[in-house]
């Protein structure tokens, strides 16, 4: 009779670890926001754009891949199946597009002058973002934590868009997304805009203002819907703006970005 009750102890006690062990883990790591630089780098362009295949995705490819800390934004104008109408107007109305395409913003500067990009990596960050996601069929969401490193002041916005990178855009894609202006069979639209957590506005909306002490910081977390035609690759990223009213165009002062795939 006791070996029986040992036995069982044994395997109740088994079964007991078994299941402890089997716990899902969380998908979500920790947010810890660094003090690290990151460049941004906003493309308008258009699949119908000769120019954006002959040079314009070939520069945003050059100045996305010269460094890990690049975020790259792909604008697409009207006439193209990835135009996003709210999202390029939102954009274009503080970062002009000059009225043709392509053109790019890096950072504050309507260029594409890879030391612009050079210049704003070699800042030491005053503030700086940290994010997770989880995604389903339907929808992503989307946890952020933004950073103060040192004290300021100011009104700060927070945008989380949603990217998609892998589209085909070559000679054997569907002809409303062949890429004019290039012969490469293989060509991808990458970073294409998709979506703001905020909707209708790429500038997001403002997480902090007045006085901020050093080491400050703010949590937020958005839901984004998923468009079920989006079948590639999809990403956050999220940027930092401090706004400026009354400035020198652009009044959204670019801070800092981060994404993550």
């Amino acid at each position: 009779m006791k070996k029986i009750i040992i036995i069982l102890a044994i395997a109740i006690s088994i079964l007991s670890c078994q299941k402890t062990e089997e716990t899902p883990k969380s998908s979500t790591p920790a947010l810890n926001p660094v003090q690290k630089q990151w460049g941004l780098v906003i493309e308008y362009t258009a699949k119908w754009c000769g120019p954006c295949g002959d040079w314009g995705a070939p520069t945003m490819h050059d100045l996305t891949t010269s460094s890990p800390y690049v975020v790259g934004i792909a604008d697409h104008a009207s006439g193209d199946p990835m135009y996003n109408a709210a999202l390029y107007s939102s954009f274009e109305d503080d970062r002009t597009d000059g009225g043709g395409i392509p053109a790019f913003w890096i950072g504050d500067n309507k260029t594409t002058s890879a030391s612009a990009l050079t210049t704003i990596l070699g800042k030491t960050a005053t503030a700086a973002i940290d994010l997770n996601f989880t995604k389903t069929a339907t929808a992503m969401t989307v946890n952020t934590q933004t950073k103060f490193f040192t004290a300021t002041s100011g009104d700060y916005y927070l945008s989380v868009l949603l990217l998609e990178s892998g589209i085909d855009g070559g000679t054997s894609a569907t002809s409303d997304y062949q890429q004019n202006g290039t012969s490469d069979p293989n060509f991808k639209h990458e970073h294409v805009l998709r979506a703001s957590a905020v909707a209708g506005k790429s500038y997001g909306e403002s997480i902090i203002s007045g006085a901020i002490t050093t080491g400050k910081t703010v949590n937020k977390t958005y839901t984004i819907a998923i468009d079920p035609s989006w079948k590639k690759t999809l990403y956050p990223c999220a940027i930092l703006w401090k706004y400026e009213a009354g400035s020198t165009a652009p009044v959204y002062k670019f801070v800092n970005c981060i994404e993550k795939k």
